[in-house]
């Protein structure tokens, strides 16, 4: 009889490609299950794995390295064989089973010394026809059946579990309670060992040692969640730090905002004294003006007394030399002056008139001068003048009026050059801002759309961006662009913002036609079409990155697809032509349009590139300011022309006003005054006494005239000495009342003790009336520069200082939703510093230190702690294992041990320091909390990933977090008598693949020993071991050795393996579970045989596959 428990039987309804009941039975011997592959021994296997693992835990068809996803419980439940392509390409998986079936597993597992069966169940079901199935599972003390337990004549579920509630069998709707339930029934199995059981049914050929004990012998830590909380609090931690450092950025940004800001409101005070100054300067020079107006005025007065005196006894003297004068006169008058004064009368008339004359001919020979004509010196040569004029005023008004004309023409000319430079200067400006070539008028009613409609730039297009010709093509250009003129000028616009686009263009006045498409982007489709090598479409180009690249093509494709045509022979065979010359044809309809030359690149508006058609224009810009510059040479010349001609005119005008030359003969007037001049000169020397008595009159006069310009100068100086009295009288009397009282000192003393403290500037002492002024002048001068200077300097500043607070309020734009960015708000920026120096910052920074030292410091320890524990237990695991192996027979004689030691690796060794050193050194005053967060910060960066490394990171991740990696194992082989050292294996180095497999073998099998509690004697455990794809690539000698050692471990192997190496397991079996699958019903079948039905029927079978 065979002691613990053993699989007994297998039962399934309705499990992957099993259809309806099929059983599986060992009935507690070790059991072969083979098959040809695909054929349905793993989804058998994963039945079992259902029943005994954690839901989360399980791997289907694990030796098949194949994605878990691939199987799943809705695949095995609905029956999922294969998939079929549909009408739209996609694969629809084909299904056994609807979502109305349910499933059931069952295992019964009999102890034969205790005669004691434990039955294990678990039903699956759809509550609705989508999703997940739902599952219960059962325990039982009695065999399960499917007839019996299961099957019912309806497939209600509540039905169903009433039934089993009723035979008194345990139900569980959650694994962990169905676990704790049945691992006592079953020997008191662990969480480890139904790991180990799971691990051991994918357990492959041995490579390294070290990775074989870790993959197969020791469980990983589950660490994702572990690492996931670790993350949630970092990130608050982060988001603490963050804070600060937000803060610190806020008051590194804020700082020069408030140093400046001190600078700028000292200088401000600073301006503003001097500013004051200079609003009381007119005070403080008014006091000083006040002393010296008294002086003056007091000087003046005393001069002015001394000066009347003087003009008095003078005065007196000339009175009498009047007297004298009179008397003189008199006595001429009798000696005959008399006739003498009448004829001086009659020659001073006639000097008059000379003067004028000579006036007149000196007016005439400027404007005759002019026309190259002299001044009249006789009355024929005057009315000789006249012709000559009246003829050079006939020509001179016709050619000015042709001049005119001549001008005006020029002029529109020059008008019309004019507006084609300045089209072409904007035309090249545009282009030189984009790279399409469409005129600029468009560009500008297109981004007048984009703006008014917040679009992107590449949200509509002109049709002639997304085209141009290719360069192989380019002899073909001129016509092509030409032909595509009107399509390339086509606006196309997306369907889902047509209406916006539609409505502005109905709403705006846009000074040009404009044609627009409505394109359905996401249903236009091009289905690419053969064109004839000569087509207008194997010419050009289209931007295949544009969304509007298929509508482009299916339009050209459909109206443009146009035969190019070398000749006119070939251009009279197509019905759809082209030729270089630019001429179209459409079946009949001919069409050729030369107004412009059809290799005038500035018309081209085709193309990805512009930098042709600006340079091609800056070439015609040039051309076009070569003529505008002959054109004002022209011009320039015929005003000059014109100013001639209209100078002649005036002159002209100017000499009709002379109309008789009477006016201008100046001999006549010359001869008279010669005749009287004679006439006077003979009546004085024929009288002696009046000759006396007027050269007495003469010496009179001239003292009388002395004396007469002393005292007009005496009385001028007396006038001055008034004015100037007056004027110092009435500015003291305005000084005085500007002064008004000595209480304007009292309120400005501050300003005028300012400025008699910065007045050391001036050295011109000592300050009177007649330099104080432009000592006032120059200190308002200096106080305005010194004034202007500090306001210039803070012009800076303040520009500074916005700048500053503009950067901030970009940055900062909620906190500083109601700040202004101007130096009227320095004490809102300011209030805001210093709260965050005095309340933000140190709260923060406690906050940080509590959440680093509470929280994040608290959880690394404990992920600490958990990966220690974890190696603990994987030390413990190592030596549960070497005292099994103690038990067994490596070789006769003696036995393995594995030996433990810490890997070398770096990354793991980094890593365990840095949590040291993070968890180790406690942070006290002496410990930088922000040096703390950053070697956290380091592992939690590459926890989460880094930018452009989150492969890597994971990887590293994975690594350093499996504390299985941290051991490096090797296996030592002793003599059992004396312990001595046979063999050291140190990652199977050297072995041979079957001494690699006995090892292998030998450590599993000790480790399952140890996990089933075997050894203890007192204990009835579980026995039931599944190897998938078992000694597949085994030899004869380790598989045997394999089967020989599990035999004497008494464990109940469940061999699965395809239809290979049966002969070597043969003397090892007593049962035989064979599965066959048929490709036509997708259905498989389990054959229960035993090893002679297997043997005997082995050829018929093998004929059969």
């Amino acid at each position: 009889m065979k002691k613990g428990f053993r699989l007994h039987n297998l039962e399934i309804l309705n499990w992957g490609t099993f259809q309806g009941k099929w059983s599986f039975d060992p009935k507690e011997e070790t059991t072969l299950l083979t098959g040809d592959s695909g054929s349905g021994k793993s989804t058998l296997v994963d039945a079992l794995t259902s029943l005994l693992v954690p839901p989360n835990k399980i791997k289907f068809n694990q030796a098949a390295d194949v994605e878990s996803k691939e199987r799943n419980f809705l695949s095995y439940v609905r029956g999922y064989y294969g998939q079929k392509s549909n009408a739209e390409g996609k694969g629809n998986i084909e299904a056994l089973r609807s979502y109305s079936s349910y499933s059931v597993i069952l295992a019964n597992f009999f102890e034969q010394t205790l005669s004691k069966i434990v039955g294990l169940a678990i039903v699956f079901w759809f509550k609705e026809a989508s999703g997940n199935p739902s599952k219960f599972y059962v325990v039982s003390e009695n065999e399960l059946t499917l007839n019996d337990d299961f099957i019912l004549q309806t497939t209600d579920i509540k039905s169903l579990r009433d039934s089993l509630k009723q035979k008194k069998y345990s139900i569980f709707n959650e694994y962990s309670t169905y676990f704790n339930f049945f691992s006592k029934k079953l020997g008191g199995l662990s969480e480890q060992s139904i790991q180990l059981f799971q691990k051991t049914i994918s357990m492959k050929k041995m490579g390294e040692l070290s990775e074989f004990i870790r993959k197969n012998m020791l469980e990983k830590l589950e660490v994702e969640e572990l690492i996931n909380k670790l993350i949630n609090h970092y990130n608050d931690l982060n988001r603490a730090y963050e804070t600060i450092l937000k803060a610190k950025d806020q008051i590194n940004m804020l700082t020069p905002i408030q140093e400046n800001g001190v600078k700028f409101l000292e200088k401000d005070i600073q301006k503003n004294k001097f500013q004051s100054a200079l609003d009381r300067i007119d005070f403080w020079i008014a006091k000083k003006k006040e002393k010296l107006y008294e002086d003056s005025i007091k000087y003046l007065n005393e001069q002015k007394i001394s000066k009347q005196e003087i003009i008095s006894l003078e005065e007196n003297k000339n009175h009498e030399l009047q007297e004298k004068i009179i008397d003189l006169k008199s006595e001429i008058r009798s000696n005959g002056g008399g006739e003498i004064d009448r004829y001086n009368s009659d020659l001073k008339f006639e000097i008059n008139k000379l003067k004028e004359k000579e006036n007149k001919i000196s007016e005439y020979s400027y404007y005759s001068k002019n026309l190259n004509i002299s001044p009249p010196n006789r009355i024929e040569d005057f009315n000789s003048n006249k012709i000559i004029l009246e003829k050079i005023y006939e020509d001179s008004l016709t050619k000015l009026n042709q001049a005119d004309i001549v001008r005006s023409t020029k002029k529109i000319e020059e008008n019309k050059i004019n507006e084609e430079i300045n089209f072409i200067k904007k035309e090249i400006s545009s282009l030189k801002q984009r790279t399409s070539n469409i005129p600029s008028k468009y560009i500008d009613l297109k981004e007048k759309i984009i703006d008014s409609l917040g679009l992107k730039e590449t949200d509509i297009s002109f049709a002639g961006e997304l085209i141009e010709v290719k360069d192989s093509e380019k002899d073909w250009e001129g016509a092509i662009e030409r032909f595509l003129h009107s399509f390339s000028l086509t606006l196309l616009v997306p369907k889902e913002i047509i209406l916006k686009v539609s409505e502005y263009i109905d709403k705006n006045f846009l000074k040009l036609k404009i044609v627009y498409y409505s394109v359905d982007i996401k249903k236009t489709r091009y289905e690419l079409s053969y064109f004839e090598p000569t087509s207008v479409l194997n010419k050009i180009d289209i931007k295949l990155e544009s969304v509007f690249s298929a509508w482009i093509k299916k339009q050209l494709s459909d109206k443009y697809n146009y035969i190019c045509c070398e000749t006119l022979e070939d251009f009279k065979i197509n019905k759809k032509a082209l030729t270089k010359a630019g001429q179209i044809k459409s079946d009949t309809r001919h069409e050729k349009d030369d107004r412009t030359a059809i290799d005038d690149r500035r018309n081209y508006i085709m193309g990805f590139s512009n930098k042709n058609k600006i340079k091609v224009l800056e070439e015609n810009l040039k051309e076009k300011e070569k003529q505008l510059e002959i054109l004002s040479f022209n011009l320039n010349e015929i005003k000059k022309d014109i100013d001639k001609f209209q100078k002649n005119k005036e002159n002209i005008e100017h000499l009709k006003r002379f109309k008789d030359f009477s006016e201008l003969d100046i001999l006549d007037s010359q001869n008279k005054i010669e005749e009287l001049k004679r006439f006077i000169d003979r009546l004085k020397s024929e009288n002696n006494i009046l000759k006396e008595l007027e050269k007495e009159l003469e010496k009179i006069e001239k003292t009388y005239a002395l004396l007469n310009t002393k005292i007009k100068k005496l009385n001028g100086e007396l006038s001055a000495i008034n004015a100037e009295l007056d004027k110092y009288n009435k500015e003291f009397q305005k000084n005085s009342l500007f002064l008004n009282s000595e209480e304007v000192f009292s309120i400005y003393e501050d300003d005028f003790e300012f400025l008699k403290n910065n007045s050391s500037f001036w050295t011109d002492f000592p300050l009177t009336l007649e330099n104080i002024d432009i000592f006032e002048k120059k200190y308002s001068t200096y106080l305005n520069k010194k004034k202007n200077d500090l306001e210039e300097e803070n012009r800076v500043l303040e520009k500074r200082i916005e700048n500053y607070m503009k950067e901030f309020k970009n940055k900062y734009s909620i906190e500083t939703r109601d700040f202004d960015s101007s130096v009227d708000s320095l004490n809102e920026y300011s209030i805001f510093l210093n709260k965050l120096l005095k309340d933000d910052l140190p709260k923060y920074e406690e906050k940080f230190k509590k959440e680093l030292q509470e929280n994040i410091f608290r959880h690394i320890i404990s992920f600490r702690e958990n990966l220690y524990r974890q190696e603990n237990t994987i030390k413990d695991k190592i030596k549960e294992i070497n005292d099994s192996l103690h038990s067994i027979d490596y070789s006769r004689g003696r036995y393995i041990k594995l030996i433990q030691k810490r890997t070398q690796d770096k990354e793991i060794l980094d890593f365990r320091a840095s949590l040291n050193n993070i968890t180790e050194n406690s942070m006290d005053e002496n410990n930088l909390a922000e040096e703390k967060f950053f070697e956290i910060k380091k592992i939690i960066d590459r926890f989460k990933g880094r930018v452009n490394e989150t492969e890597r990171d994971k990887k590293w991740t994975l690594h350093v977090t499996d504390v299985r990696n941290w051991f490096h194992f090797s296996a030592t082989e002793y003599w059992r008598d004396t312990d001595e050292e046979y063999e050291h294996y140190t990652d199977s180095g050297g072995k041979s693949g079957g001494q690699k497999e006995k090892l292998a073998y030998t450590i599993l099998g000790a480790s399952l020993a140890y996990n089933y509690g075997i050894n203890e004697e007192e204990k009835s455990s579980f026995r039931l071991i599944i190897i998938d794809e078992a000694f597949l690539k085994s030899s004869d000698e380790s598989a045997t050795f394999g089967l020989e050692l599990f035999k004497k471990l008494d464990f109940q192997f469940i061999i699965v393996t395809p239809l290979l190496k049966i002969n070597t397991m043969e003397p090892y079996v007593r049962h035989v579970g064979f599965v066959t699958y048929n490709d036509t019903s997708h259905i498989s079948q389990i054959h229960n045989l035993t090893l002679s039905e297997y043997i005997k029927k082995k050829e018929k079978y093998n004929g059969e596959l």
